[in-house]
């Protein structure tokens, strides 16, 4: 939830007055799709770092 509300297109800012409906929405459908309400995501990150020449 907390990623997803971090998010320009469902901020609290975005969603408004519609916020607290919305959340409370996708809890519902997220529990009847997995009742025990883990879901795991597989994430990577990487870096490139550079210098200037000396």
């Amino acid at each position: 939830m907390g990623f997803l509300l971090s998010t320009s297109v469902s901020s609290k800012a975005a969603l408004g007055d519609n916020m607290g409906l919305f959340e409370a929405d996708l809890r519902k459908s997220l529990h009847f799709h997995n009742p025990s309400g883990v879901y795991r995501e597989r994430i990577q990150w990487g870096y490139t770092l550079g210098r200037k020449p000396a």
